[in-house]
């Protein structure tokens, strides 16, 4: 997939834009000699991080932690939400899809808490 159409679907929705750059990211930083190796290569390429992390439900100030202990959370976490930490697992195709579709789901799940009117009016009557 080429680069300028990521960066011309990132103008019109950045979430996409970070699905196919970890869509065709995620198989090269996987190939990595050892999971430990590939996991720290997950760490240093941001997009693919804030994918991972989302998908995770881990705050911003994740990236604050030593990066060791960095390390060890995105293991445990993709060991409960994606079944396995083995990311050359992790990044064949069909894995990457439901990933992406997870990231997408929690995404837009995040846009209707934070901006939908109707949780503002709820949010109001559950006060009352």
């Amino acid at each position: 997939m080429n680069i300028s159409f990521e960066k011309a679907v990132g103008n019109l929705n950045p979430d996409l834009r970070l699905a196919l750059g970890f869509k065709r990211t995620l198989p090269s930083v996987a190939s990595a000699s050892t999971t430990d190796a590939a996991w720290f290569q997950v760490m240093a390429n941001p997009p693919v991080k804030e994918v991972f992390q989302k998908v995770f439900g881990l705050p911003v100030q994740f990236g604050l932690l030593d990066i060791d202990r960095q390390h060890e959370i995105m293991k445990e976490k993709s060991d409960i939400y994606l079944g396995t930490s083995d990311l050359s697992i992790l990044s064949q195709d069909d894995k990457i899809e439901s990933t992406i579709r997870t990231f997408l789901l929690k995404q837009q799940i995040n846009e209707i808490n934070v901006n939908s009117p109707m949780q503002i009016a709820l949010s109001l009557i559950s006060r009352l």
